[in-house]
């Protein structure tokens, strides 16, 4: 068993906070795994229209600031799971080899961001399939448009 330590978005766009709780995370607690939920296209992710857009757009840090959150947690030897919600930040989160890289069950029928983790997963990641509130065949279909052997699902309680 591994003790994941979840970051999401409570940082609200501080990243001085965000690298002052990863680095407490990583030489502070017995966590095994970092995961950090990365947005890098709001847009695909999330309608403009959309009440919170304008509040989640200021808290989405660039990719300069996931390098260096990303490398405290290398540094410590810590496993990293990147949860995705586009296909930038798929593709961007691949180029640091995670062990793990999830997807959110929201994002589980979106055809064009499973195709881009299938066109650039590597054997060894592990896939976490987010799959609260979700259907047997949302899952049994993303599995089979997946065709990776290191998938995982991750249940949490929907309210």
């Amino acid at each position: 068993m591994k003790l994941i330590a979840e970051t999401a978005y409570h940082h609200e766009g501080n990243f001085i906070f965000m690298k002052n709780l990863i680095s407490k995370i990583v030489t502070k607690t017995n966590a095994d795994i970092i995961k950090m939920h990365m947005t890098l296209n709001l847009d695909e992710y999330m309608d403009s229209g959309h009440e919170f857009y304008k509040k989640l757009q200021s808290m989405l840090f660039n990719k300069d600031q996931w390098r260096e959150l990303i490398k405290i947690v290398r540094q410590a030897n810590k496993e990293i799971m990147l949860l995705t919600n586009d296909t930038k930040a798929i593709e961007f989160a691949l180029s640091f080899n995670p062990e793990y890289v999830e997807i959110h069950s929201v994002c589980l029928n979106d055809i064009f961001m499973l195709k881009k983790l299938k066109s650039n997963i590597q054997k060894k990641t592990n896939i976490v399939l987010g799959v609260g509130g979700t259907s047997i065949d949302e899952v049994q279909n993303a599995i089979n448009l997946l065709d990776h052997h290191n998938i995982i699902f991750m249940s949490g309680f929907q309210n």
